[in-house]
């Protein structure tokens, strides 16, 4: 395993910062009183975003895919990990309190994927779902980063 420090206060992340290796995991609101460890292992990277007494307030893995870092939700049998796919996100944890999508046009995120998906609603209105999103459950405290409805990011924070 590879380790590096990352650090700073608020403010968007850039490639001065971190390794480029590193930019899946890195956090652009980090508080000046915490330290960022971050590893690699083959093409998965994870982050720790520890406070100034050392407790872990941010957990967050990126990569296509990895058998050894799972969400548990308290019921390990049912679980989410990298290269999961949003039928099963949405399974595990139901409608999230927030989705995002994105097109890759911003430096850093994924390329967009083909087409969009849209979702009609019983209210009438209609939710419009691309191929690469985040899905935030904020009670849960938890993101997914979805690129073409695959799961290649997982963050967990306190």
């Amino acid at each position: 395993m590879m380790a590096g420090a990352g650090g700073g206060g608020g403010g968007a992340v850039t490639s001065t910062q971190f390794p480029d290796w590193a930019l899946p995991v890195a956090i652009d609101n980090m508080q000046a009183d915490e330290t960022m460890w971050i590893y690699q292992k083959g093409p998965v990277v994870i982050g720790f975003v520890l406070d100034r007494d050392g407790y872990i307030t941010n957990i967050t893995i990126a990569g296509e895919k990895c058998d050894y870092a799972r969400t548990a939700l308290w019921r390990p049998h049912k679980y989410i990990q990298l290269g999961d796919s949003f039928k099963r996100v949405l399974y595990r944890y139901g409608i999230p309190d927030t989705i995002q999508t994105f097109d890759g046009s911003v430096a850093g995120t994924a390329s967009p994927g083909t087409g969009i998906i849209q979702v009609s609603v019983s209210s009438g209105g209609t939710m419009v779902y691309g191929r690469d999103l985040i899905m935030q459950y904020d009670q849960d405290r938890i993101a997914f980063t979805l690129h073409n409805m695959k799961v290649t990011r997982i963050q967990i924070w306190r």
